[in-house]
């Protein structure tokens, strides 16, 4: 038959955090790549004793620092099974006895980052930053940790200091532009803006925060200029068309500035509410200057830089960074843990590194009143049907149609969980609900007759696929479920094979429907047509086993065994259902033993 409805979303391919923890294991703890003491890892560098962080930092000895790697293994391995606690817990007792080791200071700063104590890992960072000062992926984590812990100046001189090793380092310039104007140096921070739209003129980020700060500074002519050049860029953004409206207005041009305030709105949602209190603009409203300027109360040139923490977070993830972008995303959530919008990306990214209790925990806690939620507990069911929780998975969806019981995703969800439970009554009454949302929907009725037919209430199935051809009578799934249907219970064979041939009208080169219409063949006796069709359906159909089995079934009318056995065993061998695979050693046996019939026992539920 078609393909089948209300099945579970295609589940993505997610890289094993196992590659990172091998990968760490060989590189830093090893048998033969023991950390030495008072190592940075690079060649031909050693450092006397010195403060760091309050603890006086003297050169281990050989056992503890082969101590220290025992811990770091067991800290790995408690991470790769999702115990943070534990790994936590052996990554400190390895710090202890080896601090002067870089890699162990980065690992558990990562682990307190990711578990929200912000502090704790700057300790750590703050450290890295004394053992290895020329490194500016240390300053940039701390800069980023001094940021979400609202040290604005002592962030400010982390990323001056990254600029003074890498001139062109584009994250530190934008952040710099972002803290610059949250503290109030709107001209500073035009300075490092224009640096970096120097040096990156189509990002998005540095021309929009350029625009901010020049019009901070009352230059709104040049303002104008880069917001037009980051709408080009990116036109859907409903907070630059708010700061457009703003300039447009302090450059007399009302049009424009209604144009772009009605923009915002329709580009966010959450602004209706604004819209509604304040009215619709026109150009001919004769109150429209004051409500351009309640309009223009919704803009916030002061720069949020935990905002723009997360916006470089969102395009470390597009760029298939993961684990720096998991960084970003719980800098931001340790200082705004409410941020529901970030989480669900945290959670995305812990997904695509394979730390899938680390996805979960963060999906379960996203807020039934965030915009994201239905996305979140549907992601969360996914991630949990893969891990085969089947229980969890339903239990996710149940909750989002608690808080939204007409969710078509939902619903859909929940009955392709349902289906592969076998929980048919489950399925058929979820399936009923979302019949009843959209009664002439074929695609939802279709659905429905899928499940009955499963169920094994063909009557009912039929009864609803007439219903379906009702609604639309070029439904080719319809067409060829309804032509199968009567073929395998080889009934109204003239009448399916009409409604077969206009599926395959549609769909000349479709498998599971040449396999139908040979269905009626072999009903009616001819298996030598059966046959012919099955051998082309079973090619077009890339060798389904259902579709391989009609073909070994029509040889084995036709006399020809040994085609039969060849081809029941090729249908077996790629066969995952365990009934047919059993079915089809029965036949065979049946053959063997000299007792089969010409495929007295046929493969039920249709190709």
């Amino acid at each position: 038959m078609s393909a089948i409805p209300f099945t579970a979303r295609p589940i993505h391919r997610r890289i094993p955090y196992a590659a990172l923890a091998i990968a760490l294991m060989v590189a830093g703890c090893s048998a033969g790549a023991r950390m030495q003491p008072g190592s940075s890892g690079k060649i031909g560098k050693t450092r006397s004793p010195h403060q760091l962080g309050g603890e006086f930092i003297t050169k281990p000895s050989i056992a503890d620092s082969d101590r220290a790697a025992g811990h770091f293994l067991a800290a790995l391995m408690a991470r790769f099974e999702g115990d943070y606690e534990a790994a936590t817990r052996e990554t400190v007792r390895a710090v202890s006895l080896d601090p002067r080791q870089p890699r162990l200071r980065f690992e558990l700063a990562q682990l307190y980052i990711r578990d929200g104590q912000l502090r704790r890992a700057l300790e750590h960072v703050q450290a890295l930053v004394a053992l290895e000062p020329a490194d500016p992926e240390h300053r940039l984590l701390a800069a980023r940790l001094l940021l979400a812990l609202q040290s604005h100046e002592a962030s400010i001189a982390q990323y001056a200091a990254v600029l003074e090793m890498e001139p062109n380092n584009e994250e530190s310039l934008v952040m710099l532009g972002a803290l610059y104007s949250r503290v109030g140096k709107p001209q500073q921070a035009v300075e490092v803006l224009q640096r970096a739209t120097a040096l990156s003129p189509d990002s998005f980020m540095a021309n929009f925060g350029l625009g901010k700060a020049l019009a901070a500074s009352g230059n709104y002519a040049d303002a104008l200029r880069s917001f037009r050049h980051a709408a080009r860029l990116n036109p859907s953004i409903a907070e630059l068309h708010l700061h457009m409206g703003f300039v447009y207005d302090r450059l007399g041009l009302r049009r424009k500035a209604v144009e772009s305030f009605n923009k915002a709105i329709d580009f966010n949602p959450a602004l209706e509410p604004a819209r509604a209190q304040i009215g619709a603009l026109s150009e001919d409203d004769p109150d429209l200057s004051a409500k351009l300027a309640r309009y223009e109360k919704l803009v916030d040139f002061g720069e949020d830089p935990l905002a723009t923490c997360a916006k470089i977070g969102l395009i470390y993830f597009q760029r298939g960074d993961y684990l720096r972008a998991i960084d970003d995303f719980s800098i931001v959530l340790g200082a705004k843990p409410g941020d529901d919008e970030i989480r669900y990306w945290l959670a995305l990214a812990y997904d695509k590194v394979g730390e899938t209790e680390a996805a979960v925990r963060e999906l379960s806690q996203i807020s039934p009143d965030a915009a994201r939620y239905v996305d979140a507990r549907l992601f969360l069911s996914s991630v949990q049907e893969e891990e085969n929780d089947l229980a969890g998975a339903t239990e996710s969806v149940r909750r989002l149609l608690e808080n939204a019981p007409d969710n078509a995703d939902g619903l859909r969800r929940l009955i392709a969980l349902y289906r592969a439970q076998k929980r048919y009554d489950e399925a058929i009454a979820a399936a009923h609900r979302l019949v009843a949302s959209d009664p002439n929907n074929d695609m939802y009725l279709y659905g429905l007759a899928w499940l009955y037919d499963e169920a094994g209430d063909k009557d009912k199935s039929i009864q609803l696929l007439r219903r379906v051809l009702e609604i639309n009578p070029q439904n080719a799934d319809a067409l060829n479920h309804l032509g199968f249907t009567y073929a395998e219970r080889g009934e109204n064979l003239d009448e399916a094979e009409r409604l077969i041939k206009r599926a395959l009208q549609m769909h000349p080169n479709n498998g599971a429907v040449i396999d139908s219409l040979a269905w009626v063949y072999y009903q009616r006796g001819d298996y030598k047509a059966a046959a012919r069709e099955l051998e082309k359906a079973a090619e077009l159909g890339g060798r389904d086993p259902v579709i391989v089995e009609h073909l070994a079934d029509a040889y084995l009318k036709l006399g020809r065994r040994a085609d039969a056995v060849r081809v029941y065993r090729d249908a077996e061998a790629r066969s995952e259902d365990p009934e047919q695979r059993a079915r089809l050693q029965r036949k065979i046996h049946a053959i063997q033993t000299n007792s089969g019939g010409a495929g007295s026992e046929t493969a039920g539920g249709g190709t």
